[in-house]
């Protein structure tokens, strides 16, 4: 089987799936069964997106150096597929916010240069827009609306005016990355690795994704369904990711920083507290020698009781500590990783 690059849900029912060597999968049944379908070439395809159930686009390229990036579209439902024009890098990812504004992304590692171009055309002709920072790989784009969107490859790196400028995103970083909404977005990495935004992206944190394949793309249908596609023809849905959630509507009287629990755990652990009003609350992880390792709320939030949990299977068995900063209010516990 070949390894599948790219996933797109429409809705519950209806799902497309693309890869190496021109594969591209249908399902009309929530991915119980997939049938092929074909673009008639032998491309690798990275990327496949559809803005609404007859009208899509796959993005790929030859697979050679100096690469060449293609791009194809279909307005029947992928039962045909015809190519629209051909790019001087390759194109790992394509987003649409209607049927005439897109923006592709990807690497020309000839020329050692990451690429952002757009379309107002519906994939015609395409123009260069400035990729902002310092060169690293690009392999996929999501785009809210028609001026906010996030590119994620070895960073994140996010624009609020449609492209014109981008900047960096801290501890950020994936082969994918889609939003369900403005503050909620995920990337899917190498070796299973899921993150999990709730506030834009301004931090990031790892979830449990269930395997330790590769994963290569990542999406959410209209209705929340959350797909992800690997290496070893791997397809996971509907996992259930963590975050930062609020348990109870009821107000606490103090505030309060919970033991985590499991105590000890491998790989995971999730961390209680408590905040008497509306408040910015920062939760972070230190390890024996005082370094940060990992930042699991960096935020607003309203009174109440929260928990979010802590994916550390990227991290050494040992002693760590998570400390809750809340104005004047500090609590440090301790924790240990048991692998």
């Amino acid at each position: 089987m070949q390894d599948l690059k790219s996933i797109f849900a429409i809705d519950n029912n209806t799902s497309y799936a693309a890869g190496n060597f021109g594969t591209i999968l249908k399902s009309t049944n929530g991915g119980n069964s997939w049938f092929s379908q074909s673009n008639g070439s032998t491309m690798n395809l990275y990327y496949v997106f559809f803005i609404n159930s007859s009208t899509g686009w796959i993005s790929g390229d030859n697979g050679a150096f100096p690469n060449t990036g293609y791009i194809y579209k279909t307005i029947n439902g992928g039962n045909n597929w015809f190519q629209l024009s051909t790019r001087d890098f390759g194109i790992s990812s394509i987003y649409f916010v209607n049927e005439l504004t897109g923006w592709i992304c990807g690497t020309n590692w000839f020329g050692n240069s990451r690429r952002i171009n757009k379309t107002t055309d519906g994939g015609y002709i395409w123009v260069d827009q400035n990729a902002g920072g310092q060169w690293n790989p690009l392999s996929s784009i999501f785009f809210l609306n028609a001026n906010t969107g996030w590119v994620a490859g070895s960073e994140v790196i996010k624009t609020t005016n449609s492209g014109l400028n981008w900047y960096s995103q801290p501890n950020s970083g994936g082969n994918s990355i889609n939003f369900k909404d403005a503050e909620t977005g995920v990337t899917a990495g190498n070796d299973g690795t899921i993150k999990i935004t709730t506030n834009g992206g301004f931090n990031w944190n790892n979830d449990i994704s269930g395997t330790n394949n590769h994963l290569y793309s990542v999406h959410y249908s209209s209705d929340g369904v959350m797909c992800a596609v690997g290496e070893k023809g791997t397809i996971i849905c509907n996992t259930n990711l963590v975050g930062i959630k609020e348990l109870n509507k009821n107000i606490p009287q103090n505030y309060l920083l919970h033991q985590n629990y499991p105590n000890p755990f491998n790989p995971s652990t999730n961390i209680k507290f408590d905040i008497p009003k509306n408040e910015f609350v920062t939760l972070k992880v230190i390890d024996l020698l005082g370094q940060e390792v990992a930042i699991l709320v960096n935020e607003k939030l309203s009174a109440g009781t929260y928990e979010v949990g802590w994916n550390a299977s990227g991290y050494p068995s040992g002693v760590y500590f998570y400390r809750l900063q809340i104005d004047n209010f500090a609590k440090v516990n301790k924790m240990i990783l048991a692998k």
